[in-house]
C-alpha cells in the first residue's frame, strides 16, 4: 500500500556518477531496503553526524571566547571591535557548514554565493546574514549535543543487537 502511495519516480530513481544510484538520502530510503544499505548515503549521513559533534563543540568555543572577551574588554575599545568580529566568525562557520551539507544533499545550493576569499575580503561591507548567525549559535548550543545523542544510538544500537545472543547466555 505504501508503495503505491510513493510517487512513480520513487520506484526507479535516477541515475547519479559517483554517489549512488540515487539523487538523495530520502530517494534512498523510499528505494529498496536492501540497495539502501549497500549503497553510500549510510556511511554519508554517518560522516555528516560524526563532523557535527567536533564541529559544534569548536563553535562553542570560538563563540565563547569571542563574546567572553569582547565583552570583559568592551570598557576598552578592543572589546568593541572583537565583538565587530562575531559576523566573520559565524561567517566562516557557516561556509564549512555549507561544504559539509554536501556530504548529504551532492547537488549544490541553488542560492548564489560569493567565494569565501571574497567575502572575507570584503566582510566589513557585507550585510550580515542573521540565517548564519541563528544557525552558529543553534550548532553550539543544542544541534552537536542532539547529534551525539543520535550519533550513540546509531551506534550502540546494533551493536547491542549483535551481542545479545551472547549477553544472554551469559
Amino acid at each position: 500500500e505504501v508503495a503505491l502511495a510513493l510517487p512513480a519516480t520513487a520506484l526507479a530513481p535516477p541515475t547519479l556518477s559517483g554517489v549512488s544510484r540515487y539523487p538523495d538520502a530520502w530517494s534512498a530510503v523510499r528505494g529498496n531496503p536492501w540497495r539502501f544499505l549497500t549503497s553510500a548515503w549510510p556511511w554519508r549521513s554517518l560522516a555528516y553526524l560524526f563532523s557535527t559533534v567536533p564541529l559544534g563543540i569548536v563553535a562553542f568555543l570560538e563563540l565563547a571566547v569571542v563574546v567572553g572577551l569582547g565583552l570583559l574588554t568592551a570598557v576598552i575599545v578592543v572589546g568593541l571591535v572583537l565583538l565587530a568580529s562575531l559576523p566573520l566568525v559565524t561567517t566562516v562557520v557557516a561556509e564549512i557548514e555549507r561544504a559539509r551539507l554536501r556530504l548529504v544533499l551532492p547537488k549544490p545550493s541553488a542560492r548564489e554565493t560569493t567565494p569565501l576569499q571574497e567575502r572575507l575580503r570584503t566582510w566589513r561591507t557585507l550585510p550580515v546574514s542573521w540565517s548564519e548567525i541563528g544557525y552558529v549559535v543553534l550548532l553550539a548550543t543544542v544541534f552537536w549535543l542532539v547529534d551525539a545523542a543520535v550519533l550513540m544510538l546509531a551506534i550502540s544500537t546494533p551493536i547491542v543487537l549483535i551481542l545479545a545472543p551472547v549477553l544472554v547466555r551469559s
